[in-house]
């Protein structure tokens, strides 16, 4: 019998790049079987919602309601037409709102824009400390949005928050957690949206959270993100968080007997309620109703 002809090297090469090739798909294959079983975790779709995590984000197209300097001046003048000396501005430029100011009691209703109103919770915040999260991260607020207000008061409210990962990145400078860290964002923006439902009593309302959004991922995308870190960490559900987050705002500008807010706060100065409108011209406001 003939001897077999000997394969060229350039062959075997081939056919062992080949098989490890198929070796690691099966593998990869064989993972992703796995944790969709073991998990019910989809992973390429998972590493597709990853990626556009990690890219940048257009704050124009997120926040197309999004507040500035200029919303907080004509606040102040709103306000102070009403209330005199609610506003204040110190030595140093910065403003500062509280009724312990006030000379007088309120004269008419205050009627805020949702952007005014977004750059009184924004100073309300600040001089409370701001937004911060564990010891090495701060947020900031971009934007509060009214949308789909009722007749009866009831409406949602959208607020962004932009958090800044700098710190929090430094922890994966080093390698192996540093290719953990190139997939961690500059920036984390949070969109929530929370229904306020006005109560029949004055100054009474619940919040119920309604959708939850991250950087450019839609909603789907973020509940399924928010269910894969669930199953291995109990943070809450995509209405929970949303409803926990978005409170907050509802808290700060209406408020209780247990959340002194900016509406509330005016109760022993002659506001007796508050309430969500639109005018004919389809702009929304927010009302502290004397």
């Amino acid at each position: 019998m003939e001897e077999r002809k000997r394969k060229p090297w350039w062959v075997k090469l081939i056919i062992s790049l080949l098989c490890t090739v198929l070796f690691i798909v099966l593998l990869i294959g064989g993972l992703c079987i796995f944790v969709k079983v073991k998990y019910d975790i989809s992973v390429f779709s998972t590493i597709s919602q990853v990626k556009t995590l990690t890219e940048t984000v257009d704050e124009t197209a997120l926040c197309p309601n999004k507040f500035t300097q200029s919303d907080l001046e004509s606040a102040k003048t709103t306000m102070n037409a009403t209330a005199t000396n609610l506003v204040t501005v110190n030595e140093d430029g910065t403003y500062e709102i509280s009724a312990e100011n006030l000379q007088d009691n309120l004269s008419e209703d205050i009627s805020l824009t949702d952007r005014q109103v977004g750059a009184v919770i924004d100073n309300l915040l600040d001089k409370n400390g701001g937004i911060t999260i564990g010891d090495n991260m701060s947020a900031e607020l971009l934007q509060i949005q009214f949308k789909d207000i009722q007749a009866n008061g009831t409406t949602d409210l959208n607020a962004v928050l932009k958090i800044d990962l700098t710190e929090f990145k430094k922890q994966f400078n080093s390698f192996p957690l540093s290719i953990i860290g190139g997939y961690i964002p500059a920036n984390l923006y949070i969109s929530t949206t929370v229904t306020v439902v006005k109560g029949e009593t004055a100054f009474s309302y619940t919040t119920n959270g309604n959708s939850l959004t991250v950087n450019n991922l839609n909603n789907d995308e973020t509940a399924n993100i928010l269910n894969i870190i669930n199953k291995f960490a109990d943070i809450g559900t995509q209405q929970a968080l949303s409803n926990t987050v978005g409170s907050k705002f509802a808290d700060a500008l209406i408020g209780n007997d247990t959340s002194n807010g900016l509406a509330y706060s005016l109760k022993d100065y002659g506001a007796i309620d508050y309430n969500f409108k639109v005018d004919e011209t389809n702009v929304s406001y927010f009302v502290i109703e004397r």
